[in-house]
């Protein structure tokens, strides 16, 4: 019997989906099913998945029935057996021990809900992408950065799923909305394991490097509904600026000092109030802020 469903969609990934499959037969723990859901690929992916299913039960495909990325996860959802779900896309890679490791935190740990990890990119990008580790930190930093997870790299209770599901209106940016709505939402609770577990592919076709342009405008989307959720609804002027403290890119602004510490303590108040700020991560950013500033001009606030 299964611990642990594997939801994956897939489309057109033929050049790398038997590497992700293989990644994941071979993994330590093996007590799990895998939801492969075909958005209507138009090469071998199918064809490939299916034959993984002829030769081991663990493997699942659903073909999908309405078009989009965020059909396919809703639709892999229903067929989910599991009470705990964990996320894979088909051109990336998991640690061979990515599933043991994550099964092992969710059963020790049973008041997290949402548990991620660090991604290594590799192919047209090298780097590590290092995720804040503990709740409060990871939902106070979503003011300031796009996601809290690495959405490849995270494990679900079913019960979160239950409650909330991907938006089709936020498709590109789908998991960047679901985590933003868990935060200010819900009570489920965030963990990031401090090490890679999956290897993120980059490569010219996938979403990241094709609808950049899309998923700037849901971004501003998600984002003042998230900020509105905290109690402040922001006009268009106090959100340039809000945007210009968060990127820390004042081009765009004609704002004054007073009002630009003015409007990040506002932020601190209403962030504080939900998340709290165990890790300084204001006074981080206020920092940081700082270094952006002409140190005289902004002596003259400070001073006061």
């Amino acid at each position: 019997m299964c611990s642990l469903s594997i939801l994956m969609p897939v489309k057109n990934v033929e050049p790398y989906i038997s590497e992700c499959m293989d990644s994941i037969l071979k993994q330590t723990y093996s007590k799990f099913e895998i939801i492969v859901v075909d958005d209507h690929s138009t090469d071998m992916t199918a064809d490939i998945v299916k034959q993984y299913a002829n030769n081991d039960a663990r493997v699942k495909l659903v073909k999908a029935q309405e078009s989009g990325f965020v059909a396919a996860l809703n639709l892999g959802l229903e067929y989910c057996s599991c009470n705990l779900i964990a996320r894979m896309d088909g051109d990336d890679i998991a640690r061979e021990d990515r599933f043991q490791i994550q099964m092992d935190f969710m059963e020790n740990n049973p008041d997290v809900d949402v548990c991620g990890s660090w991604i290594e990119l590799f192919g047209q990008k090298t780097e590590v992408w290092h995720y804040r580790q503990f709740d409060s930190h990871i939902k106070s930093l979503m003011m300031f950065k796009r996601s809290g997870f690495g959405h490849n790299a995270v494990i679900v209770r079913k019960k979160v799923y239950d409650a909330f599901k991907y938006e089709s209106a936020f498709e590109f940016c789908e998991d960047y909305r679901l985590w933003c709505q868990l935060a200010t939402k819900s009570t489920f609770k965030f963990h990031n394991i401090q090490m890679p577990l999956v290897k993120y592919r980059i490569h010219s076709t996938q979403v990241i490097a094709t609808k950049t342009a899309v998923q700037s405008t849901l971004r501003e989307k998600i984002l003042k509904d998230f900020i509105a959720e905290l109690g402040w609804e922001m006009d268009p002027n106090e959100f340039i600026l809000y945007q210009a403290i968060r990127e820390l890119d004042f081009s765009r602004t004609k704002a004054s000092l007073q009002e630009i510490r003015k409007m990040f303590e506002r932020l601190r108040e209403i962030s504080n109030a939900r998340f709290g700020d165990d890790c300084g991560l204001f006074d981080l950013h206020w920092q940081r802020l700082v270094e952006c500033i002409d140190a005289k001009q902004f002596t003259q606030i400070v001073d006061n």
